[in-house]
């Protein structure tokens, strides 16, 4: 299935950001991310809550090895399928639904594991980011595209943006503390907010209050991500801690 670029007046962001053609922040992003990662030959990569596969795509041609991904909307893996059908990489890319908490590989399997956006919608983002960890390989990087809160929300608006959203951001140091205790070392984190922006909605319907006052209230919540840059997009990376060397 493909995505127009254009999303329901409504729709969470994160959803729609997870459903583009291309990945949030361009070739620039995908450039360091593969950077991150390494083109060692057999360096395979793993991108967690995948959504469509946009990123995955970009980084499964960016190295010389596999990519996987993963992500617990079924709908999503199969609009990422089609986007490998379409692109001929069957042999080199795959992806499979899976709980974020939860990942189907043993320990120490990938040599780089990217953690995206959607990592903000799980049910217990600690344990997930654990995850990430777990199934790298010792030494191999480890990034996440994390929602943090950047600014001060107005208390009677927070939920509300949250539900915007359709995630949960957090502080970049819970985000960052959560890849140490899970045995990254050498965490460091690079502001990437600017690549937020918004998606193009479709043309209202027929006019009602109802609708005005829904769409009023859309843009003011717009406005705190894209205007006044209350939530942020950090890119946190670090290595996953060998054994017997000091962390």
């Amino acid at each position: 299935m493909g995505w127009s670029g254009q999303h329901r007046r409504g729709q969470p962001l994160v959803e729609a950001w997870r459903r583009q053609a291309e990945p949030l922040g361009g070739p620039r992003l995908v450039r360091a991310l593969a950077d991150l990662g390494g083109r060692e030959a057999g360096r395979d990569v793993l991108c967690v809550a995948c959504g469509a596969g946009a990123l995955l795509l970009r980084l499964a041609v960016a190295g010389p090895g596999e990519a996987t991904g993963v992500d617990p909307d079924s709908k999503l893996v199969e609009e990422a399928e089609a986007r490998i059908r379409a692109a001929g990489l069957q042999g080199q890319v795959t992806v499979q639904p899976s709980p974020l908490e939860e990942l189907p590989y043993r320990d120490g399997t990938f040599g780089f594991v990217v953690g995206e956006i959607g990592l903000a919608q799980a049910d217990d983002p600690t344990r997930a980011v654990a995850e990430l960890v777990r199934v790298a390989q010792p030494g191999a990087r480890v990034a996440l595209l994390a929602l943090v809160w950047t600014g001060h929300v107005p208390p009677r608006w927070r939920a509300s943006l949250v539900q915007r959203l359709g995630a949960r951001p957090r502080l970049l140091v819970e985000w960052k503390q959560d890849l140490r205790e899970a045995g990254a070392v050498d965490v460091q984190a690079e502001d990437w907010t600017t690549v937020l922006t918004s998606p193009s909605p479709r043309a209202p319907g027929l006019f009602s209050l109802r609708r005005w006052w829904a769409s009023w209230r859309v843009a003011r919540l717009d406005r705190l991500v894209f205007v006044e840059r209350v939530v942020g997009l950090a890119l946190l990376h670090g290595e996953r801690w060998r054994r017997g060397e000091s962390r």
